[in-house]
């Protein structure tokens, strides 16, 4: 059974994908075709089914490759809590992570702009972000990272 030795949980739209794409470009990374596979979100990762789940993610990697995977996911508190203690128990203490940022307006209105987009919210950015608080608490990074430097 295999783990990632790396999580990407860089806040969405901070170019968390860019990063991903460019290691896939890296023969000695390997990430799931899944980008974000967000497994670590739930407690169904830590049951026995959720494990074999997450572990077949990485089953194609070649034993000398490192194994990562990205997942917006991780770091959007209040939404998804307990991420971090769930990294651990899966991945173990020697779990690396890459939290990417972007200037936290600009970020604000990309997320804007893809939700939108996926019409999952209104035209109005300004209606839109005091009505919907991941706007703001997503943007909110040492929030977000805290959990993850109290735990590792």
């Amino acid at each position: 059974m295999r783990a990632a030795d790396f999580l990407i949980i860089g806040a969405m739209k901070a170019g968390t994908t860019t990063l991903y794409q460019d290691l896939l470009t890296n023969p000695a990374v390997f990430m799931p075709h899944d980008k974000e596979p967000e497994s670590l979100v739930h407690d169904d990762v830590l049951t026995e089914r959720g494990r074999r789940f997450y572990d077949r993610l990485f089953a194609p990697a070649r034993p000398d490759q490192v194994v990562g995977e990205a997942s917006t996911g991780y770091t959007k508190m209040p939404d998804f809590p307990g991420v971090p203690a769930r990294a651990l128990e899966v991945c173990g203490k020697s779990l690396k992570c890459i939290y990417l940022v972007r200037e936290p307006v600009a970020r604000v209105i990309s997320h804007h702009h893809h939700n939108f987009g996926n019409g999952v919210v209104e035209r109005d950015i300004d209606y839109a972000v005091r009505t919907h608080p991941r706007f703001i608490n997503w943007s909110k990074y040492a929030m977000q990272f805290t959990p993850w430097i109290d735990t590792f």
